[in-house]
């Protein structure tokens, strides 16, 4: 049998909930596996059994393998930032998590990016400082007549000024947050 023979079988065993035969055939398509993308693929996929089995430690692990191998690769494959922070965060370890969305932020340079790493820096670390920093940066980018253009609420900004509003909150900056 091929690589994808083995991986197909597991992905087709985790849609449909059947874990207790989808790891071996994921471990086999892993030996079998060359190449950066099968690789990954079949990371990702070990990744997901593990999340969908409640296996923090072992998806943990699998994660940082998976971008120890998009790294090595490509410096700017941020595949695994996601599921990272999603796994440090749930085990509540917070500083781990920040890399990753400082990596994500750097990579992708928008608005929902930096939102997401301002409200884990205040709401998370209690890092009022550079979560507004992040909101500088963020309101730098809106021009500052855009409300004269569209109604109250459907400004393509309004989200992110929703967002900005919301850290100054939570950074016990109220007269700041009235503004957003």
């Amino acid at each position: 049998y091929s690589f994808y023979y083995y991986y197909n079988a597991a992905h087709q065993e985790n849609s449909r909930v059947k874990y207790e035969d989808s790891e071996p055939h994921l471990i086999k398509a892993q030996q079998m596996a060359e190449g950066f993308d099968q690789k990954k693929l079949v990371l990702t996929e070990r990744i997901r059994f593990h999340r969908l089995k409640f296996n923090t430690e072992t998806a943990l692990n699998l994660a940082l393998e998976l971008d120890s191998l998009c790294c090595s690769v490509n410096r700017i494959d941020n595949s695994a930032c996601n599921v990272l922070i999603e796994i440090y965060t749930e085990l509540k370890e917070y500083e781990k998590a920040l890399p990753y969305y400082e990596r994500l932020s750097k990579q992708y340079n928008d608005a929902s990016n930096l939102i997401c790493e301002a409200m884990f820096l205040e709401m998370k670390l209690n890092r009022s400082e550079e979560a507004i920093a992040i909101c500088e940066i963020l309101l730098s980018r809106i021009p500052e007549d855009h409300m004269k253009q569209y109604p109250i609420g459907i400004s393509p900004h309004a989200e992110t000024i929703l967002h900005i509003g919301e850290i100054f909150w939570h950074a016990n900056k109220p007269k700041e947050a009235k503004f957003y």
